[in-house]
């Protein structure tokens, strides 16, 4: 029957690519942690800057974001797997503060897709997926696992 369908080199090599894929993201929660690490790397933070009323990027290679967040700040964090841009506005930040994330998450989401959907996260609201992502809720993102 094998002889009949004749597999060609490349349909084996996505066969088992997917396969090796299904099987270290799908069945085996440390793999899976592990990768969620990986993509907390491809996170991208931009810091409130008071002084040019604007944004600026910011790198945090030897830290988790959870550890950059100040509450008199507003972030605005990518999340380019999940396609998402979060406006994280810290609990002691005013209007013009907010104001001005507003005019600037579009900006920095055209830069990166125009089918990113733009989120605000007030600091204490946080969803359960945001916390673990940024590393508040220790368990997929976990840097002792």
């Amino acid at each position: 029957m094998l002889e009949k369908l004749n597999f060609t080199d490349s349909y084996v090599k996505n066969f088992i690519l997917i396969s090796y894929l299904f099987e270290n993201w799908r069945i085996n929660p440390k793999k899976n942690s592990t990768i969620m690490n990986e993509l907390e790397k491809d996170l991208m933070v931009f810091e409130f800057d008071k002084g040019i009323e604007g944004f600026h990027e910011i790198e945090f290679a030897d830290k988790e974001v959870r550890e950059l967040l100040n509450s008199n700040l507003i972030y605005i964090i990518v999340n380019r797997y999940n396609k998402e841009i979060w406006i994280w506005h810290g609990s002691n930040t005013n209007i013009r503060m907010k104001f001005i994330a507003t005019q600037e998450a579009p900006k920095i989401r055209d830069k990166y897709g125009s089918d990113f959907k733009i989120l605000a996260i007030d600091e204490g609201d946080e969803s359960s997926e945001f916390k673990k992502i940024i590393g508040i809720i220790p368990g997929i993102i976990s840097k002792a696992e």
